[in-house]
């Protein structure tokens, strides 16, 4: 298949390395497409989803168990902050 695309390009050097590059840059944007979505994809379970889990065990009537995850989440959230500053 390689050998067709460089058979068409005229088969210089130039061209290899061109396609090369492209192809690199393709699984490069590819790979931080992923991270990106991912990051976003936890920054809105975060924001979004955690808060709705707590109204959902408060209205459930398990307030305790709600206030044991707040506890947590705010433990957890303290220590990175004074790791990450």
């Amino acid at each position: 298949m390689i050998k067709y695309i460089f058979f068409y390009l005229g088969s210089t050097l130039i061209d290899a390395i061109f396609v090369i590059a492209v192809l690199y840059v393709i699984i490069r944007a590819i790979i931080w497409g992923t991270k990106v979505a991912w990051g976003i994809a936890k920054v809105a379970a975060i924001v979004v989803l955690l808060p709705l889990l707590l109204v959902g065990l408060i209205l459930l009537g398990l307030f305790y168990i709600a206030l044991g995850l707040v506890i947590i989440m705010g433990v957890i959230i303290t220590v990175e902050g004074v790791i990450w500053f």
